[in-house]
């Protein structure tokens, strides 16, 4: 991900998400965090960007503080070995129960071309790439792609915040 794709998702996805309570706790140029907390639980959404692909997740989980480990919906194991049981570093992988936000195909929100590639299926390359699958491409890079993919985000988030509350609701 580029440093233009990754400042405009701090600045209009982080700042929908600002506006409904959360806020950055960990941001890297692959991936962001954000937290809402209160005393019970802390809420979690975050994006990454896919290793070899151009695109990125969206997900959400909720980890539960003051109940036992089968009802925290924290993994301990993973989250106490990259972590350091350190509850300002959590995130959704950190989580057993998780919702992805559904993108342009599947879990993915695209921000390069993508072709249906002989043999391996869905593909997302950049556009400046001179590695083409053999394949149809699919969906074309523009000028307006980025703005676009924060627009499909934050069209979708309700989706997040609706899961989100019905998790809480189970623990009450």
């Amino acid at each position: 991900m580029n440093s233009e794709l990754n400042a405009l998702l701090l600045n209009r996805i982080g700042k929908e998400l600002n506006n409904k309570g959360f806020f950055l706790v960990d941001s890297t140029d692959k991936h962001a965090v954000f937290h809402k907390r209160n005393e019970n639980y802390i809420e979690i959404i975050q994006w990454a960007q896919d290793k070899y692909e151009t695109y990125i997740t969206v997900s959400s989980s909720i980890a539960f503080l003051k109940v036992s480990d089968e009802l925290s919906n924290i993994n301990h194991k993973w989250f106490n070995e990259f972590n350091n049981g350190d509850y300002n570093k959590i995130n959704v992988d950190d989580c057993r129960k998780k919702i992805f936000l559904k993108g342009h195909y599947g879990d993915e929100f695209h921000y390069g071309d993508v072709y249906i590639a002989f043999g391996t299926g869905r593909v997302g390359v950049s556009p400046n790439s001179k590695k083409k699958p053999i394949g149809f491409r699919i969906k074309k890079f523009k000028t307006t792609t980025y703005d676009e993919l924060c627009d499909l985000v934050i069209k979708r988030i309700n989706n997040i915040y609706n899961w989100l509350e019905k998790e809480k609701k189970i623990m009450k």
